[in-house]
């Protein structure tokens, strides 16, 4: 607690006065960690324990970025068994917070980009609609922790993205307006959830989710977090 209390104390002293942004939003599944590996495997456990049909990876990641709820919503929606929401989800938190993310991978380039943007001063939040109780045990296993000074999860606040209300609030928790704040994600919830709450956003490709809309610029569409243009 100590070093992450010196951290922040250190980007509060370096923060970057001249610079458009003083605050970088990040989501978590696709953006900063590619664990979709995981989620298949204890999603594809609770339809075992169901006897519903086998799922395959690409399923999976279609229906990731709206919450753990949303996640089993959707699969029984397509297994046609939506009655068993209930038992679905109990299985599905089971296996996952049974999970040693071992799975689970970070982006190559994310934790020396967080490093070097934490170092430059700029105020870093975690807006994830992943449940907070699964939400940090990952963040600490694959050493994000540290670099968030804000974590606002998908059961954090009464709305979650595509809603603008976590970005609201994690640009009014560090006294910022929308404009000095960038929302960095991989989704269409998170483009519209920027939309919504009148905040840049930048979306890499290759994330989870639907397919991304068309209205995104190309000059919003990223391949990697270090090409960030900051």
């Amino acid at each position: 607690m100590k070093a992450v209390a010196e951290m922040n104390a250190v980007a509060e002293m370096n923060a970057p006065a001249t610079q458009k942004y003083q605050a970088l939003f990040f989501d978590l599944d696709g953006t900063l960690v590619d664990s979709i590996a995981d989620l298949h495997a204890c999603l594809s456990q609770a339809f075992e324990q169901l006897s519903l049909p086998k799922l395959e990876l690409a399923q999976v990641s279609a229906w990731v970025g709206r919450g753990t709820a949303m996640l089993i919503a959707q699969a029984l929606a397509w297994a046609g068994k939506p009655e068993l929401q209930q038992d679905c989800l109990a299985a599905f938190n089971q296996a996952y917070a049974q999970c040693d993310h071992g799975l689970t991978q970070v982006r190559p380039e994310a934790l020396a980009c967080l490093a070097l943007w934490r170092s430059q001063g700029y105020r870093l939040a975690l807006i994830t609609n992943k449940p907070m109780q699964f939400t940090q045990p990952l963040l600490e296993v694959h050493g994000l922790a540290p670099f968030f000074e804000l974590v606002l999860a998908g059961d954090s606040l009464p709305e979650a993205k595509p809603k603008p209300m976590p970005l609201l609030k994690a640009a009014e928790h560090f006294c910022l307006s929308v404009e000095q704040c960038l929302m960095i994600g991989d989704s269409v919830h998170d483009w519209h959830a920027a939309q919504a709450a009148q905040m840049d956003a930048v979306i890499l490709t290759g994330g989870y989710g639907p397919a991304l809309p068309a209205e995104i610029p190309a000059n919003q569409l990223l391949d990697s977090l270090d090409a960030l243009p900051l």
